[in-house]
């Protein structure tokens, strides 16, 4: 697997967090998502960006993965 990106509650915050960096804080979810799929396709390697719920404690589901050998991507989870 080239990249994972996580999106997730932090300092109070939603973040994206790659390579143990946070980024800016984003005002929802779907906000970070949207971004970080565009890194994640810009990239050019297989990628997944993994969502933590939004329950405290909630676990990380697979968001988005780029397709194997390809830089198109297939949607999961929800």
């Amino acid at each position: 697997m080239g990249h994972r990106f996580y999106v997730l509650k932090h300092d109070g915050a939603w973040r994206i967090k790659h390579n143990d960096r946070f980024s800016a804080p984003f005002d929802d979810p779907e906000a970070a998502i949207r971004k970080v799929i565009v890194f994640a396709r810009w990239s050019g390697e297989q990628s997944q960006v993994l969502v933590q719920g939004r329950k405290r404690g909630s676990r990380f589901h697979i968001e988005w993965a780029s397709g194997a050998g390809t830089n198109r991507p297939h949607e999961t989870g929800r």
